[in-house]
C-alpha cells in the first residue's frame, strides 16, 4: 500500500470509526465533517456534479471563493481516488444497495439558503463521483489493522522487523569485530613474544655450540702442550648433549606456540568475515525494497569487509 497524505490517514480514521458504529457507511456519512454550509448536488440524469457553498458565508471575495472551491474538489477527489486504491488492496469492498435515482444531494447547506454553485467540469471526476457517492463501503478487518498500526499493512511491518533484525545482526557483528581487534592485538603481541622467544632460543643454541667448539679447541690447545691426546670425557659430553636438546625443545615450544597463535588468529578472522557474510546474504533477502535503512546497513557491512581485509593482510 502507498504512504498515505494526512488529509487521507484522516479519510480513513474517519472510515474506520464509522464502520465501528454502524453499517450506514458511505461517502456522504465520511466527508460530512467537512461539508459545513455546503452541499454536493448529485444529477445522475444529466451526468452532472456540483459544488453548493452558502451564498451568506461564501460570496464576499470572488478570488478566495474560486481558491476554496478548487481545494474542496480536490479534497473530494482525492479521496475518490483512495477508495480506488483501497478497494484495490482489499482492505474495503463497495456495492450499490440503493435503487437508482435521478438525482441526490449530500452535504450541510440549510435548505431554503441561497448558493453559490460551482460545477465540475471534467467527466471522468463527474464519472468517479456519481459512481461512488452511490457505494455502501464494507469495511475489510485488513483496513482497521492498518489504521490500527499507524498506516502500515503487514507486508511492511514484516519488512520494518527484518531490517530492525539485520540491525541487531549488523551490532553482534561490530561487535565480534571489535573482539577480532583485540584479539588481534593479543595475538600481535603474542606473535612479537614469539618471535623474540625464537630468536633467543636461536641465540641460545648458537652461543651452546660456540662455547663447546671454543671449550674443545682449548681442551685441544693445552693436550698438544702437553704432548697428551686430547678426550672428550663423558660428562663434558653429556653438558653439551643437555643443552643441545635443552635448546631445541625450546625452539620446538616456541614454534608450537606461534602456530596456535597464528591458527587462533585465522580461526577469529574466518569467523568474523562469515557472519559478516551471512549478515549481508539476509540483507539481499529484502535489499528489492531499496530503503535508506538497508543501504545504510550494507554501507556498515563494506566497512567490516574492508576491516577484515586489512586484519588478513596484517595476519599475512
Amino acid at each position: 500500500m502507498r504512504t498515505l497524505s494526512t488529509e487521507e490517514k484522516s479519510f480513513v480514521k474517519e472510515l474506520v470509526k464509522i464502520s465501528g458504529i454502524s453499517h450506514n457507511v458511505f461517502l456522504a456519512n465520511v466527508v460530512d465533517r467537512e461539508l459545513n454550509n455546503t452541499d454536493v448536488y448529485l444529477d445522475y440524469f444529466n451526468k452532472q456534479v456540483e459544488y453548493r457553498f452558502d451564498q451568506n458565508l461564501y460570496n464576499q471575495n470572488q478570488n478566495l471563493f474560486t481558491d476554496f472551491a478548487r481545494e474542496f474538489s480536490w479534497r473530494m477527489m482525492l479521496y475518490i481516488n483512495l477508495l480506488r486504491d483501497l478497494e484495490k488492496e482489499g482492505m474495503l469492498f463497495m456495492f450499490q444497495e440503493s435503487p437508482n435515482v435521478n438525482n441526490s444531494r449530500f452535504g450541510r447547506l440549510i435548505n431554503g439558503n441561497r448558493y453559490i454553485s460551482s460545477r465540475i467540469n471534467d467527466q471522468e471526476a463527474i464519472s468517479s463521483l456519481l459512481k461512488y457517492s452511490k457505494k455502501t463501503i464494507l469495511i475489510n478487518q485488513s483496513l482497521i489493522d492498518f489504521e490500527k498500526n499507524d498506516f502500515k499493512t503487514e507486508v511492511d511491518l514484516k519488512h520494518i522487523e527484518s531490517i530492525e533484525y539485520s540491525k541487531k545482526n549488523l551490532k553482534l557483528a561490530d561487535e565480534s569485530l571489535k573482539s577480532s581487534l583485540t584479539s588481534l592485538d593479543l595475538a600481535s603481541k603474542s606473535l612479537e613474544s614469539g618471535n623474540k622467544s625464537l630468536r633467543y632460543s636461536r641465540y641460545t643454541l648458537i652461543a651452546t655450540i660456540l662455547i663447546f667448539v671454543i671449550g674443545t679447541a682449548i681442551n685441544i690447545f693445552i693436550s698438544s702442550k702437553k704432548q697428551e691426546p686430547f678426550t672428550l670425557n663423558e660428562k663434558q659430553f653429556n653438558l653439551f648433549n643437555n643443552s643441545l636438546l635443552k635448546s631445541g625443545e625450546e625452539l620446538n615450544s616456541t614454534k608450537r606456540n606461534l602456530q596456535s597463535v597464528q591458527s587462533q588468529t585465522d580461526s577469529i578472522i574466518r569467523y568474523t568475515r562469515a557472519e559478516t557474510e551471512n549478515i549481508e546474504n539476509q540483507i539481499e533477502n529484502f535489499v528489492a525494497s531499496s530503503s535508506s535503512d538497508i543501504r545504510s546497513i550494507k554501507i556498515e557491512i563494506r566497512k567490516i569487509q574492508e576491516s577484515l581485509g586489512k586484519l588478513s593482510d596484517k595476519i599475512e
